[in-house]
């Protein structure tokens, strides 16, 4: 008898967010139905090939496997299940950030005065790897060069809120002083935390 697992879906949330997220009923659905396109097609040969008592109890044979293996199959975790679990449970536990965009953005602000690059890498949302390196990265170079105290000041004077595009979306754009946009924030809510991180900078 053979079973077919499957691993896992990839969703695409609003403005081309990628998120790694699955529908357990789906999986087993998927699987289901495969199991038993195979199923039926073992039953009809074996249909064909049965001669009398003989040719029953292979039918019957074959029918308590397919049972005793769908049974056995079913409650078994697929790889989609335990990359759906990790994501939850690591954006569950990102909770550095506010129950607010402003409030986030204060928090972020108050990190770069203290020329702290790694607790101001916090406030990012996790990326699709669950990581947020990229932050940390660019972060400690402004640092290096610098720039985290000047950065606090143009966002504390300049920063001015924008439409959200959907719900769970927020920004700030930071305008020069003829009034042009100099430099956007980008903010989304983590639903599985409840607080507000930046997106992008």
């Amino acid at each position: 008898m053979v079973f077919f697992p499957f691993s896992h879906f990839t969703l695409f949330f609003p403005a081309g967010k990628k998120r790694v997220i699955g529908d357990k009923w789906a999986v087993i659905a998927v699987q289901g139905a495969l199991i038993l396109r195979y199923n039926c097609i073992v039953m009809s040969k074996v249909h064909m090939n049965m001669r009398g008592k003989r040719g029953a109890v292979v039918a019957l044979a074959v029918f308590a496997a397919v049972l005793v293996g769908t049974y056995v199959f079913k409650d078994q975790p697929t790889d989609g299940e335990a990359v759906i679990a990790a994501f939850e449970a690591a954006m569950a536990a990102d909770t550095a950030g506010g129950a607010t965009p402003e409030e986030t953005l204060a928090l972020f602000v108050a990190t770069l005065r203290a020329d702290d690059a790694d607790g101001a890498a916090q406030y990012f949302l996790l990326d699709d790897e669950l990581s947020r390196e990229k932050w940390v990265a660019r972060l400690n170079d402004l640092k290096r060069r610098g720039l985290l105290g000047q950065i606090a000041e143009d966002i504390e004077e300049n920063a001015q809120p924008v439409m959200p595009s959907y719900e769970g979306d927020a920004g700030f754009q930071l305008l020069n002083n003829d009034g042009t946009v100099g430099a956007e924030i980008d903010m989304e809510l983590n639903p599985f935390s409840g607080v507000w991180k930046l997106q992008s900078f």
